[in-house]
């Protein structure tokens, strides 16, 4: 297996954002399926304006396994041609060796993984299989971790280090890239990480209630038409510059050289999701990037486009490594028109 090469996972991994494994498409109600890992996400403004990203490992991995945990890294990173998605809290400190020692898993421990909210209070979601006494006696042995805080809540165990957003040098390490605070719940399939006590109180209430993006039935209707046609890794953002959809969702997946990307765009209605099926036709035959100049013809081409109710779902081929991630990052055009 060739020698891991970590900067070229840069492509999803700088996003800014439960559980077993799946074999692909059809999969909406299964652990590892983006719509099941928005309950996690509390339905706020401010996690609508920021596109959240999503990655699901096993999707990439298929049946194919690392024996050590920079082993899988290399997998993934070969079959994804760099391209998939790890949270920002385990893309930074992974690849060093005390990364497993102090957080009690690893890349081969996650199935599927979710990541919303801005910096400071990134949330990481994890599904997977993990074991709780293994991530208390990491946490433990960290530095700080003769501090650690613990507590069961709805199932999951709590484990606290720090004090949030404070800094302290004597704490950095793997998990604690400037001593800053962690805070974890954890089960057997499950694994939410961020940096305060509040923000993981929010995560908690929504996956208890009824006030998640997945309880949104535009959001639920766009995650279930990505989960369906089986996506690596996956972006999902609500309108903010005047678009005409309500909730657009880019997924990608990597065969070979090409990549598919499925456009899910949610409309008000079935009228305005049966016209927009032309308008994003001659947009990507006609119109060209506002990034770079190109024709969206040169960079993509359609393998099909309709309208399902109110939604617009398009297939579409690329050789360009994370696209629907980028054009979502930079506002791209590639879902503007119309």
């Amino acid at each position: 297996m060739k020698r891991l090469l970590w900067p070229a996972i840069a492509v999803l991994a700088m996003a800014s954002p439960g559980c077993g494994g799946s074999e692909g498409g059809g999969a909406s109600a299964t652990r590892d399926s983006l719509l099941t890992m928005l309950h996690s996400v509390p339905d706020e403004p401010a996690n609508r304006t920021v596109p959240l990203t999503y990655g699901n490992l096993g999707r990439v991995r298929g049946d194919e396994r690392g024996s050590s945990a920079d082993d899988d890294i290399s997998l993934l990173l070969e079959l994804s041609n760099g391209s998939f998605f790890l949270p920002s809290v385990v893309q930074a400190g992974v690849t060093e060796p005390d990364f497993a020692k102090y957080a009690g898993f690893d890349t081969r421990n996650i199935t599927a993984a979710l990541q919303y909210g801005s910096e400071p209070d990134l949330v990481a979601v994890m599904v997977g299989r993990f074991d709780t006494g293994k991530v208390k006696k990491a946490l433990k042995s960290s530095p700080g971790g003769d501090e650690l805080r613990t507590s069961t809540v709805d199932g999951l165990q709590r484990f606290g280090l720090g004090s949030g957003h404070e800094i302290n040098p004597d704490n950095r390490s793997a998990i604690r890239r400037i001593g800053q605070g962690v805070e974890i719940a954890v089960d057997e399939s499950n694994l939410l990480w961020t940096t305060t006590t509040a923000v993981l109180n929010e995560c908690l209430a929504a996956r208890a209630g009824t006030t998640s993006l997945a309880d949104d039935e535009d959001y639920a209707a766009v995650a279930t038409a990505l989960d369906e046609a089986g996506v690596q890794n996956a972006d999902l953002v609500s309108r903010t510059s005047g678009e005409p959809w309500v909730v657009a969702g880019v997924g990608e997946s990597r065969d070979g050289d090409r990549s598919a990307l499925t456009v899910a765009l949610q409309y008000a209605d079935e009228a305005a999701a049966e016209a927009a099926v032309e308008a994003f036709r001659t947009h990507i035959e006609q119109g060209q990037s506002l990034r770079d100049g190109r024709p969206w013809s040169e960079v993509v081409s359609i393998t099909d486009v309709r309208s399902d109710g109110a939604l617009l779902i398009a297939t579409l081929s690329t050789a360009r490594t994370g696209l629907g991630h980028s054009v979502l990052i930079t506002r791209d055009n590639l879902l503007q028109f119309g």
